[in-house]
């Protein structure tokens, strides 16, 4: 004797036979019995912690492919099953055990020799003999379904992504496996699991004015309160032809967690980037002003009656202090550039002055250096020329700074000339006869605090943002500037700027970075 099933007696002996005593059961559950074993429709019931068949009757023996019952109750079903199928049967018996009434319908596969074999099952709780929860199972065959039917229903049985239908009133029609395990057994309202009734209000109002909504959403599950992406569409319930909203989710609590941590992390450095700025500008202004003092000092000291020696030891403090005050106007230029402090001031400006101007900022130290400069503007078309003088001037000074402090004996060469149709793009190019760039230093040559590796670039100094600070002004001009160089045949820095005469003066530079002066 199994136990009791749907309040009745099940007995697996054969009664086949005519027998004038009747088996130790009640009358009426034999009968029962007797009947059950008369049906076409497969029965079987199921133990849900055995996960064994523990009953069945002749069709489904049939169907089974099984001698007897306990040929059947011997089957070790569990090695048979999915993953995905043994939650689903653990989600079906808290369902039974949460309501003793309740009905389920589903589609399934079966493989009882083999082969796929499709049927509807009716399940329905039943009670084993020890009072533990069963389930009887009503198998019947399926009619013909096409193939891409079968495989999407069984993708929805199988997926991860939690699914489930609800009518207009919000009351679950259907909910997958994937549903059941997140959110547990029973019927469910659509936004009763929305830790936030605002949320779930937003999705219902946004279905119903334009027939979809998509949000991400904290809601109440098995596991917690977790972060879910949930998609809601309108739809209509096959069965009924009734309208309905179809809700997939998945869940994102981990990549939402990851987000958090990244924008904390980002706010974290924004924070520490914009207290170094401050720390680097009050340090900065605070270094310039006395330095002005000492330069100040030693320019009207110059101007008096000294020996020879004082003399040099003046020209050294006047030199150390300059060198000294170009870093830190770096490195204002730097914060401000970092702090979209910088504003190209476009107007109308004659390009040979402004770079005789700027050469002549350091013919002094070229000619102490033995170097010849020059300047070629032959190939300038007259005209009107508009940009920001100022910027241009202090860019080709860094380059003709740079150029002068690597050339040991040769030339600084010049030119400036128009570019592009009809001229509407200039041109400067800045040369020497300095060592080079090695090949393998061009690529980050225009990069923050970057120098050329070796001895010679160490005796020379500097603080590694002189080309930086040429490369950012210049892309905020809507301009370009490239290097040319060989090892042993120097190098030759070019830039092309926009010509904004006739047109109007457009900032080409990324939104935000143009604000004021420094």
């Amino acid at each position: 004797m199994i136990g009791s099933c749907e309040g009745f007696a099940m007995d697996t002996r054969d009664h086949s036979a005519a027998n004038d005593s009747h088996p130790p059961v009640e009358a009426d559950a034999y009968v029962i019995a007797m009947l059950a074993e008369t049906l076409e429709t497969a029965l079987w019931v199921y133990d849900f912690d055995r996960m064994r068949i523990v009953w069945a009757n002749a069709a489904a023996l049939a169907l089974w492919d099984a001698a007897d019952v306990s040929a059947l109750a011997a089957r070790d079903l569990k090695r048979e099953m999915s993953a995905s199928v043994q939650k689903r049967l653990e989600q079906h018996q808290e369902d039974f055990e949460i309501d003793t009434a309740r009905e389920i319908r589903e589609v399934w596969t079966l493989y009882p020799k083999g082969s796929p074999f499709r049927v509807l099952a009716i399940l329905r709780r039943c009670d084993l003999g020890d009072g533990r929860c069963a389930m009887l199972v009503e198998a019947k065959a399926e009619d013909y379904r096409e193939p891409t039917t079968i495989r999407s229903a069984d993708a929805l049985l199988h997926t991860p992504m939690v699914t489930a239908l609800f009518d207009r009133d919000g009351h679950e029609l259907y909910a997958n496996p994937a549903f059941r395990e997140a959110f547990g057994p029973g019927r469910h309202r659509f936004g009763a699991d929305f830790i936030h009734a605002a949320d779930a209000a937003h999705v219902r109002r946004a279905v119903s004015e334009s027939g979809g909504s998509r949000t991400t959403a904290q809601v109440r599950t098995r596991q917690g309160v977790r972060w879910h992406d949930i998609h809601v569409a309108a739809c209509r319930d096959s069965v009924t032809g009734d309208g309905a909203f179809l809700m997939s989710a998945f869940d994102v609590t981990e990549a939402q967690r990851q987000r958090a941590a990244l924008a904390e992390a980002l706010a974290a450095a924004e924070a520490a980037d914009r207290a170094k700025a401050r720390f680097l500008s009050i340090m900065s202004h605070e270094m310039r002003t006395p330095m002005n003092g000492v330069l100040g000092m030693a320019s009207i000291l110059g101007s008096t009656e000294l020996t020879a020696p004082q003399r040099k030891a003046l020209d050294v403090i006047s030199e150390s202090g300059g060198a000294l005050l170009e870093m830190i106007e770096d490195m204002l230029d730097i914060v401000a550039l970092d702090a979209g402090r910088i504003e190209i001031d476009a107007k109308a400006f004659d390009p040979a002055l402004v770079l005789r101007s700027a050469i002549e900022s350091v013919r002094a130290e070229a000619e102490r250096k033995g170097l010849s400069m020059s300047i070629d503007s032959r190939h300038l078309m007259p005209g009107a020329y508009v940009g920001d003088a100022s910027r241009i001037r202090q860019i080709l000074r860094h380059l003709f700074v740079n150029a002068v402090k690597f050339t040991d004996e040769g030339a600084v060469t010049a030119r400036v000339l128009s570019a592009g149709t009809d001229g509407r793009s200039i041109r400067f190019e800045v040369s020497d006869t300095g060592p080079g760039v090695p090949e393998s230093e061009r690529v980050r040559i225009f990069d923050r605090f970057h120098q050329v590796d070796g001895s010679y670039t160490r005796k020379c100094g500097g603080t590694g943002l002189g080309l930086a600070i040429c490369r950012e002004l210049i892309d905020l001009m809507g301009g370009s500037i490239t290097l040319a160089s060989t090892r042993s045949g120097g190098s030759t820095f070019a830039i092309e700027l926009p010509n904004r005469a006739g047109s109007g003066f457009e900032r080409c530079a990324p939104s935000g970075r143009i604000k004021a002066s420094r």
